[in-house]
């Protein structure tokens, strides 16, 4: 009987662990007057969904949940608009090599419709173009009228070692052969190299020719003692003809992550290039002649990106009205005259004709902008809630918070009931700005501001509320020009009540001796965002570089340089 319990748990177990999987066994392309069907073929039922699309589109993934690999190549590359190329990898979540991956290349933007065979086994995906493809290669060979097939031509012709090759939808191997033959070298062709060529070449020598037609057609060519080689260009998996004529060769990257120099190359490269994560560097595996063009076009994309250094603050006024009025964003002359209209957001203009030239002369500068805002702080009408600066690579999120983490009670409905929480929020000021530019002197910048403050305190649970104020927008400025964002307004109410111990306690006449006065303020924040080019050091020019050295240091200390006059 222990026995029979033991062996029952054992099958137990065994069943727990069992997972139904199937073999992915072969792939099938067929090109349509459209598009290309691509058939994923196993042998039980095949599980799948397609996961993502990147690249704009121009890259397909799908996982196969339940599937082993069980193909010769696991890469196939094709010239059958809009596909490029199949990769199949095992996923990284795979379990006992059940679970992978098939990555779809696309020259273009296609349609994709995805479906599964009947008995449930392949998955079927057609990708369609816009524009008619299959028999369009077909079509661009001279056809003769009698028979429709493609017509073909060769004939090679010597005189004094130089020779004449013309050859019309050839075989290659025909074709190498008689220049072989006629030029009198040696020549050797690879078994995997499969051709149809045309050419058109006179009075050249063999060498020169047998360059061409490995250009011309991707092709590798080497030298082994006297004999000259001919293999595929393109390193396929079992190829060892074409992987002995290859050379490996690491570039590192200097400004880049590695995998996004590589996909910066065209996808028929993929199968030349691997990613070493941990040098940052591409490793190519390909014919000679093809690394110092791979190596160019790297070096082409591996540039410095941009640095911006965004000085922000954040200000936040109590008495809006007069901050207006202090300010006087405006700009006048003999020829024009502009104002701001602070309710609107807009700057007005006395003719529309001058609103060009007042664009280039009416921006509010910068040290007078800078002393109003200390008048007002001095006056108590104002008080500077952050002044950061942060630098940023085109492109990239720079984030900040000045503040605390606070507590409040959240209110929330579970299973029909009201349900209550402690939560921690950040109480304070959070800024995100994003900043790019394509060159030109101008820089867009996404900002996102984020405000919170303590509004009041919640009497049973003594915690405090929260008020929220946040802006996002994008704006394109020039470099080293100030954006101003205004308009979060905030109206605030505050209760004090006063009383004179035990006096204000005593019945009916402890009002005399107890008072409540209220009081309501008005605040408006303001941002101030000043995005500026960094050179290639990520230093200002000298001009801002000496402000900010005298903005941060005094005259006794090193490095101090005297403000621009």
């Amino acid at each position: 009987m222990a026995a029979l319990c033991a062996l029952l748990v054992a099958a137990t177990a065994n069943c727990g662990l069992t997972q139904s999987y199937c073999n992915i066994t072969g792939v099938d392309v067929e090109e349509l007057s459209n598009g290309v069907q691509v058939s994923v073929h196993s042998d039980g039922r095949l599980e799948w969904n397609e996961t993502q699309r990147s690249d704009q589109g121009k890259k397909l993934t799908f996982l196969f949940s339940n599937a082993r690999l069980q193909l010769d190549e696991t890469f196939y590359q094709f010239d059958a608009v809009p596909l490029t190329y199949l990769q199949f990898v095992v996923s990284a979540s795979a379990r006992q090599g059940v679970g992978c991956t098939m990555t779809v290349g696309l020259s273009e933007r296609a349609g994709v419709r995805s479906t599964t065979s009947r008995d449930l086994q392949t998955l079927i995906v057609t990708l369609m173009t816009e524009r008619s493809t299959a028999g369009g290669r077909e079509d661009d060979k001279a056809k003769t009228p009698e028979t429709g097939q493609a017509e073909r031509e060769l004939s090679v012709e010597s005189d004094n070692g130089l020779l004449t090759v013309r050859a019309l939808n050839a075989d290659i191997h025909e074709v190498v052969a008689r220049i072989a033959k006629e030029g009198g070298v040696n020549v050797a062709v690879d078994d995997h190299v499969k051709h149809e060529v045309s050419i058109n070449i006179e009075n050249a020598p063999p060498m020169v020719i047998m360059q061409c037609l490995a250009a011309g057609y991707g092709l590798a060519l080497s030298e082994v003692g006297d004999v000259v080689m001919f293999s595929e260009g393109v390193l396929k998996k079992k190829d060892l003809a074409t992987y002995n004529r290859s050379e490996t060769a690491s570039f590192p990257i200097t400004y880049l992550q590695a995998d996004a120099a590589a996909g910066l190359l065209p996808n028929f490269l993929i199968s030349y290039l691997h990613v070493n994560a941990e040098q940052n560097a591409v490793v190519v595996t390909a014919p000679s002649q093809m690394l110092a063009k791979i190596q160019s076009d790297l070096k082409a994309v591996d540039v410095p990106p941009p640095l911006i250094m965004v000085d922000a603050l954040v200000v936040e006024i109590t008495k809006t009205g007069e901050f207006e009025r202090d300010l006087e964003i405006d700009y006048t002359n003999r020829d024009l005259e502009t104002s701001m209209d602070a309710g609107k957001g807009r700057v007005v203009y006395d003719d529309e004709e001058t609103a060009e030239v007042a664009l280039e002369n009416g921006v509010v500068a910068t040290a007078r902008l800078t002393a109003k805002l200390k008048a007002l702080i001095s006056k108590g009408a104002a008080r500077i809630r952050a002044n950061p600066r942060m630098a940023a690579v085109n492109g990239k999120r720079a984030q900040l918070f000045i503040g605390a983490q606070r507590f409040i009670k959240v209110t929330y409905s579970q299973y029909g009931q009201q349900q209550e929480r402690i939560q921690g929020v950040p109480v304070g000021v959070e800024l995100d700005v994003t900043p790019w530019t394509g060159g030109g002197g101008e820089i867009t910048t996404r900002v996102v501001v984020k405000v919170s403050n303590i509004s009041s305190i919640d009497p049973a649970t003594g915690l405090p509320r929260l008020s929220t104020r946040h802006a996002r927008t994008t704006v394109r400025t020039k470099d080293g020009e100030t954006i101003i964002i205004g308009g979060l307004i905030q109206r605030q109410t505050e209760t004090t009540h006063r009383k004179i111990p035990l006096l204000g306690d005593i019945p009916l006449i402890g009002q005399l001796f107890r008072s409540k006065s209220t009081t309501s303020v008005e605040t408006e924040l303001l941002i101030f965002l000043t995005p500026q080019l960094l050179d290639n050091r990520g230093r200002l020019s000298p001009e801002e570089e000496a402000a900010t050295r005298s903005r941060f240091l005094e005259e006794s200390d090193p490095g101090y340089m005297p403000p621009p006059e």
